[in-house]
């Protein structure tokens, strides 16, 4: 954090942090405060880059801003996800399912995917078809804590807290360490 020799270490802990079950939003804030020439010099993550900082100003055209970075030669594949979470955020929750179910089609197992498209039907107020996806992310994945906390949240926008609290307390039981 003290070396701007190293700009790829920001990208990398932006990215991190703006997981979207770690939400830690001031964090890649302040990994984002180094100077662009910074990002500039990593260039292949630079779309990426350009996209989380795009994210956090939550501006009224940040779905435009990310895909003029996707227009880059160097553009990350993982572009298209901050996409659909740009659109999200705007309240296109449409536009954002139709990016995640592309995504999906070509490669199923994409856990942070599903984890989207998961809030996508939450704040639809879909919540049987978020259970669902949440499930069957659960038994892609069933060693890994994340997709019960997803079912806790489901459970919990629903005001089911007993159910919501079992599902967090299989997570811990997974990984007594998950965030």
């Amino acid at each position: 954090a003290q070396n701007d020799d190293h700009p790829d270490a920001y990208l990398r802990l932006a990215e991190c942090y703006s997981h979207p079950l770690i939400g830690g939003e001031h964090n890649v804030r302040e990994a984002l405060i180094h100077p662009p020439e910074a990002a500039a010099r990593a260039s292949p993550r630079t779309p990426l880059i350009t996209a989380l900082g795009v994210l956090l100003d939550r501006g009224p055209n940040a779905s435009g801003r990310i895909r003029d970075a996707m227009s880059s030669p160097d553009s990350p594949d993982d572009a298209e996800f901050y996409l659909a979470t740009a659109l999200l955020e705007s309240g296109d929750i449409d536009g954002a399912e139709r990016i995640l179910e592309n995504l999906l089609d070509a490669d199923r197992s994409l856990g942070r995917v599903r984890e989207l498209l998961v809030r996508c039907r939450i704040a639809r107020g879909a919540y049987g078809e978020a259970e669902g996806l949440a499930r069957e992310l659960a038994a892609v994945y069933p060693e890994e804590p994340f997709p019960y906390v997803l079912l806790s949240r489901v459970e919990l926008v629903q005001g089911k807290l007993k159910e919501a609290e079992e599902f967090g307390n299989t997570a811990l039981t997974l990984d007594d360490r998950y965030i």
